[in-house]
């Protein structure tokens, strides 16, 4: 089992899942964005894509026309399209990905005064991943049938990644608790209730404590 740092007293997993002293309270947590996992998408489009961002703009009747002339002049031959965008100030469109990368290889470039910069459009407003916390997570209301490694992760996989589970949970010793290291994805997060779809038997509402959070370094 993944060590946590020793907890000031020692207490047995039942004290634990009852003492309100010991269980923090999650009513400060502020959740996170829901996460929804896409299937592949069209990546032989975006790859063709750059995101473009511009800097000491000027008014200008037409701002395709006057991102597409310096490109124009430096790459002659070069096809670009412009397109509307939510992330940065707009879409460069090229015919493929070598494209792309050549203008992204003679960037910036400039026109009466503005400064077109390209980014890869996989490289463009991410948010980074810091999984810096692992909590130890008590779970109640489990379905029994799902009381493996893997389906735990499963349950948990909406808030972090599980590194361990408790053995005596896997071994079916005690089910009315599943005690697990997650390492989180967002710090201190950690949800009050999960609810699990169950094929054929409905769904199930679990419900979660967070025991212990620390800080880890790769």
């Amino acid at each position: 089992m993944v060590e946590p740092p020793q907890l000031e007293r020692e207490a047995s997993l039942g004290p634990l899942a009852d003492d309100k002293e010991e269980v923090e309270s999650d009513d400060d947590s502020v959740a996170p964005p829901i996460e929804v996992f896409m299937p592949l998408g069209d990546m032989d489009a975006a790859r063709c894509m750059a995101v473009v961002y511009i800097d000491s703009l000027p008014p200008f009747a037409s701002l395709a026309g006057v991102f597409a002339e310096p490109i124009f002049a430096k790459l002659p031959g070069l096809h670009v399209t412009m397109a509307a965008s939510s992330i940065g100030d707009m879409y460069a469109r090229f015919l493929s990905e070598d494209d792309k990368e050549l203008a992204i290889l003679h960037q910036p470039f400039h026109n009466d005064g503005a400064t077109f910069r390209l980014m890869r459009e996989e490289e463009a407003d991410h948010i980074p991943c810091n999984m810096k916390w692992v909590a130890l997570v008590l779970a109640r209301r489990v379905p029994i049938e799902h009381l493996s490694q893997l389906n735990v992760a499963a349950s948990f996989s909406y808030f972090g990644e599980t590194m361990e589970v408790d053995a005596v949970s896997l071994t079916g010793t005690d089910c009315a608790v599943v005690r697990a290291a997650v390492r989180l994805k967002h710090e201190q997060f950690v949800p009050s209730e999960v609810l699990l779809t169950r094929k054929p038997w409905g769904s199930r509402l679990i419900t979660l404590h967070k025991i212990q959070v620390w800080r880890v370094e790769d």
